[in-house]
């Protein structure tokens, strides 16, 4: 009897190390960083988990496996690097073919200095990645956060603040299959944003303040156009993030400095409203400022990037939605120093690794995004660090899961990092698109 796997359409060698299977192009680069893991354990029966990594845009089908291929338990404990190549194993060219390329995809981002909303095109060719502004639209406000909603294929700019004599406010555009803007509308807002995002279902877009440190819920119509349906505010400002977990039940607000707090709430995605669970307050180390969240794909796990105390925060979540500490994670060698404050963070698609980016106002030359393994009790490890340009404020995936676009709001540049095995970046392409850009929106087109 031959054994049903979980293959990687489209890769032409397999490498085995230890307990993961990866499927590789001709140029042995990972396309994939897991097809599937197994847990082989003597005198036990062996159990086989299909990941759904999207690197490359990869999807996974069941596929059935001849009994020529080496027992699990015999790869586990004997094996550590192995290599199958098609003339080794002819039979294994049946199940992987080559991987097709990475659909082209847009990066929008908004520039609080010139207030325009800058395009910028990734495009690859014969492994190539390359990138190039195509649009620039005047937003006429101190944009911050930029979203999209996949559904109304709409791009959603928020201002952070009003200046006197403005309103806040959210300028709406669609966004075609080229990727190309189209100025829809614009609305005011009850509050400014630092923030923004919609819930798992769609139908609301949530807004932090963080000059007054108001949270807003908007309900938008059939035609993607917000409402406000009502605000809540803790007596304090800073608020920093706001993101709905993957069950869309509950919502965390971070806020940063010398508030160092955090709110826990039940989200009622029916009605869009926000009701405070018991205890209201997540417990918060001294000192931490919890900043930006990230939520574990499969495990009940939650990070947030530490803008004082550098390094990131790890907790686990209740069936209830409340939120217990895990772990506080340095940031390796780098200290806590004036200065220096974390923005970012974003997790690979499999959940095993996490991104946080440090900007060194202090000139120094220490801003990096810094790398961390994710272990199965949701603790992290500190990897190392990469070098980025100066200020990275805005960090987020390309559409794939492939690479790892990041803005450095001094440095006035987007730069993409392929993600190789082990989530090791790589910096791909850089391109000079403005200053202080906050945050970055993520579109596939045609």
């Amino acid at each position: 009897m031959g054994t049903l796997i979980w293959t990687c359409p489209q890769a032409v060698h397999v490498r085995i190390n230890r307990n993961d299977v990866f499927a590789m192009n001709r140029n042995m680069r990972i396309l994939a960083s897991v097809v599937l893991r197994f847990d082989a354990k003597p005198g036990k029966t062996n159990r086989i988990e299909p990941h759904s990594d999207r690197r490359a845009g990869i999807c996974f089908r069941k596929t059935f496996l001849p009994p020529i291929f080496p027992p699990m338990t015999a790869m586990k404990h004997q094996v550590t690097h192995w290599f199958c190549s098609v003339a080794m194993m002819s039979w294994m060219s049946l199940l992987v073919q080559g991987v097709e390329p990475a659909k082209p995809f847009m990066a929008y981002g908004a520039s609080a200095t010139s207030r325009e909303l800058v395009a910028v095109r990734y495009s690859q060719a014969d492994g190539t990645l390359s990138s190039k502004i195509v649009q620039r639209e005047p937003i006429g406000c101190e944009g911050a956060p930029v979203i999209y909603h996949e559904k109304f294929r709409s791009l959603y700019v928020l201002s952070l603040r009003a200046k006197e004599g403005e309103l806040n406010k959210m300028v709406i555009f669609s966004v075609a299959d080229d990727g190309r803007l189209t100025r829809k509308q614009q609305l005011p807002t009850k509050h400014g944003s630092a923030y923004a995002s919609f819930d798992r279902s769609g139908r609301y877009l949530l807004s932090v303040s963080y000059f007054e440190g108001h949270v807003d819920v908007y309900r938008l119509d059939e035609n993607g156009t917000p409402a406000h349906l009502g605000t809540t505010f803790e007596n304090r400002n800073q608020a920093h993030s706001i993101l709905t977990a993957p069950n869309n039940r509950s919502v965390y607000v971070p806020y940063v400095k010398d508030n160092n707090a955090m709110f826990q709430y039940r989200f009622d995605p029916q009605r869009g409203v926000l009701r405070s669970l018991d205890p209201p307050r997540v417990e918060v180390p001294d000192g931490i400022g919890p900043r930006h969240v990230a939520f574990h794909p499969t495990k009940p796990f939650v990070f947030f990037s530490n803008e004082q105390h550098l390094g990131a925060t790890s907790y686990r979540m209740a069936r209830d939605g409340r939120l217990s500490l895990v772990q506080v994670c340095d940031a390796g060698k780098l200290k806590t120093a004036e200065g220096l404050y974390a923005s970012d963070t974003t997790i690979t698609p499999d959940g095993r690794h996490l991104f946080v980016a440090v900007r060194d106002f202090a000139g120094k030359k220490r801003d990096g995004i810094h790398r961390y393994r994710i272990k199965e009790d949701g603790h992290l490890v500190h990897l190392n660090m990469i070098e980025a340009d100066a200020i990275p404020w805005g960090l987020k995936m390309s559409p794939n899961g492939g690479l790892l676009l990041v803005t450095a709001a001094h440095g006035e540049t987007l730069s993409a990092y392929e993600i190789g095995g082990d989530s090791k970046l790589t910096k791909r392409t850089s391109l000079t698109w403005g200053n202080m850009i906050r945050a970055v929106a993520v579109v596939t087109v045609k």
